[in-house]
């Protein structure tokens, strides 16, 4: 019922499962009234402290981010990104992510860490 309400939503319509409607309710929420700023700094807060997100999350921070224009937001979401795919040990996306972050050309210390990481690993 609550995905019928977003069908027309750019960002809503595609969130296909529960977890983040059950998660993350009151940021559907704010991203249902279009709210998208408020829905940033609130999920730039998850995020800060890495709890419980998954693809769907980052998904929807980096899209959002795009949406209103917001490359700062962009760039710190496809950082955590990087971080994410390294960590569940998916290594050609968090490759991918570092090539595009390279192609920004952004000088961090977290991708030059992440990047030392994968690195090492090698695959």
């Amino acid at each position: 019922m609550i995905k019928a309400l977003a069908v027309n939503d750019i960002i809503l319509k595609d969130i296909s499962g529960k977890r983040f409607i059950k998660s993350y309710g009151y940021i559907y929420l704010v991203l249902w009234k279009k709210q998208y700023q408020k829905a940033l700094d609130m999920m730039t807060s998850v995020l800060k402290g890495k709890n419980n997100i998954d693809e769907t999350f980052l998904w929807i921070y980096l899209t959002v981010s795009a949406l209103i224009n917001k490359p700062e937001y962009y760039i710190f979401g496809k950082i955590v990104s990087a971080g994410y795919y390294l960590k569940i040990k998916q290594y050609d996306k968090c490759r991918d992510t570092l090539n595009d972050l390279d192609e920004m050309n952004v000088q961090d210390d977290e991708v030059i860490r992440i990047k030392k990481e994968i690195e090492i690993i090698g695959k």
